[in-house]
């Protein structure tokens, strides 16, 4: 056994590097590789021996101690849960918030090459699920896609909009830290990519994604005006971050008035038959609108339901593909359009029409792949419908705000301790009840925000606990901890506000990976300066 440790021995490091390479090449393309790259890290550090001198380091290293302290909490949970199947699956999930800070914590610093490398492998996963996403997009796989955010297979549109975000920065602090390291051919290459990376983002239509890295690149930009000593570049800085706020200010502005905008109708010169002789109704007092168009004028049921029976499998009265009755999709579709809601209206949808309607598009807006403005559009008719029907089920992120308003409450009734590691979806369960919530039972989801999952599950001392680990580090380094730490801090917080980006695997393996490479792997942290 000896003789075999000592062959393997001289191997450790190169394993090392592998299973971070593993881990990061696994993010955006395969779950089972995440996993096998944690098994590895784990039994690779166990083998290696030295086990004494390792947790000699792990707690001498205050930072590392209080990364892992997360998990503790987790475990201390434990005491006041009752559904402990629920809680150990849960240990299992976030185990690499222990096991990375106490792994990377005790190993030798990566040499910068190493550094490089497994950022490099981290861009080129990245890439790759974006030519995945192409290829889904348009339709090589067989999958007809109608939503943007179901472009991406291996991983949530969500977390692989996080991922982007940090690879577009990640590109700037290698070609800027590491200038002399990069032909310029392959500066061409890099910048090229950060760019693509970008434009995929804005493809992906992933609201939280676009708000995060706006943000991190406001601050980007701020910190480069606290850091250079030039005084044109400072004002340069300054006035780019103004005019941004600025543009974005009064595009965000023209959306919302255009949705706002109603084409003015004539009741009296209103149409009151069909071509086919069969009677309109005008229902004035509908007030929804699609592209300035009043959804309830020029309808007329009948004719309407035999005209979409001709042409469509899906009948008038079935559900679409997001569970919304078809001939309401289809009400708005034709709306959206211009279009009356009759015979004529369905003869002039194209075939692709029939297909996005059945797939629950609802505006032909929402199928323009390359329109940002058009998801704001979305989210703005999502917030009409909820403030007059007072029902957000379906709409993503109307929902957020009966998810935090149950979360709001089981934290009220469970101040100081939360409700345990295991009792989270109980919970929720029985506050929907309490609530009467009018979202539909398979829409009856968690907060889709940490802190207030945290909140939920250990209420306000586990909450501190939650922020202390999070933000040590800053403090241990008197808030210069290097730019990329910084900038993928910010993008990871953000991300809390909207998501549970901790209880995915996903999501906690970005999380507890960069956390842990970024304070732990990088030999320049300590002077890092921003690129």
């Amino acid at each position: 056994m000896n003789k075999v440790l000592g062959f393997i021995r001289p191997y450790h490091p190169q394993v090392y590097v592998a299973a971070l390479a593993m881990a990061v090449l696994g993010m955006p393309l395969s779950k089972v590789l995440i996993s096998i790259s944690m098994i590895l890290l784990f039994a690779n550090w166990l083998v290696e021996g030295g086990l004494k001198e390792k947790m000699n380091l792990f707690f001498s290293n205050k930072i590392a101690v209080a990364v892992a302290s997360l998990y503790l909490l987790h475990l201390i949970g434990l005491l006041w849960t009752t559904n402990f199947t629920y809680a150990l699956k849960d240990l299992k999930t976030k185990l690499p918030l222990l096991l990375l800070p106490l792994i990377l914590s005790s190993t030798p610093v990566l040499s910068e090459k190493n550094f490089r490398t497994v950022l490099h492998i981290f861009l080129f996963a990245l890439f790759c699920e974006t030519m995945v996403g192409v290829y889904n997009l348009y339709g090589f796989s067989g999958k007809i896609i109608t939503n943007m955010r179901e472009m991406t297979s291996h991983v949530s549109h969500i977390r692989f909009s996080l991922m982007l975000c940090l690879g577009i920065f990640s590109v700037t602090y290698l070609t800027t830290k590491w200038k002399d390291e990069y032909s310029q051919q392959q500066k061409i290459m890099m910048g090229s990519l950060a760019l693509w990376f970008m434009f995929f983002l804005f493809v992906l239509q992933s609201a939280n994604g676009l708000i995060i890295f706006f943000i991190a690149s406001l601050f980007s930009i701020f910190y480069g005006i606290i850091k250079t000593k030039n005084r044109v570049l400072k004002i340069s800085f300054f006035s780019v971050i103004i005019l941004s706020i600025v543009a974005a200010g009064l595009w965000l502005g023209s959306i919302v008035k255009n949705f706002y905008h109603v084409n003015e109708v004539n009741v009296a010169e209103l149409d009151s038959l069909t071509t086919l002789g069969n009677p309109y109704k005008h229902n004035m007092k509908d007030t929804r609108i699609e592209n300035g168009n009043r959804v309830g004028v020029y309808v007329s049921w009948e004719e309407l339901e035999q005209a979409w029976n001709k042409r469509s499998d899906l009948k008038f009265d079935e559900k679409d593909k997001n569970g919304s009755l078809v001939c309401f999709t289809l009400e708005r579709f034709l709306t959206s359009k211009g279009y009356r809601k009759d015979a004529g209206g369905v003869a002039q949808l194209t075939d692709k029409d029939i297909a996005a309607i059945q797939s629950g598009v609802a505006n032909y807006l929402y199928l323009d792949k390359l329109s940002f403005s058009d998801r704001i559009y979305e989210i703005l008719w999502e917030f009409e419908d909820y403030r007059t029907k007072g029902n957000p089920s379906g709409h993503s992120v109307m929902q957020r705000f009966e998810y935090w308003k149950a979360a709001v409450n089981i934290i009220k009734e469970n101040k100081f301790f939360g409700v345990g590691t295991g009792d989270v979806a109980l919970s929720y369960k029985e506050q929907y009840n309490k609530m009467n919530s009018p979202l539909s039972e398979n829409f009856r989801k968690r907060a889709h925000n940490q802190y207030l999952t945290i909140g939920v599950t250990f209420g306000i001392f586990g909450f501190l606990w939650f922020l202390f680990s999070l933000l040590y580090p800053l403090v241990a380094y008197r808030f210069q901890p290097g730019y990329i730490y910084l900038v993928f801090l910010i993008i990871t917080l953000l991300s809390f506000i909207s998501e549970d980006t901790l209880e995915s695997q996903a999501g906690l393996t970005f999380f507890a990976f960069f956390n842990s490479f970024f304070l732990f792997c990088n030999t320049l942290l300590k002077a890092d300066e921003h690129p």
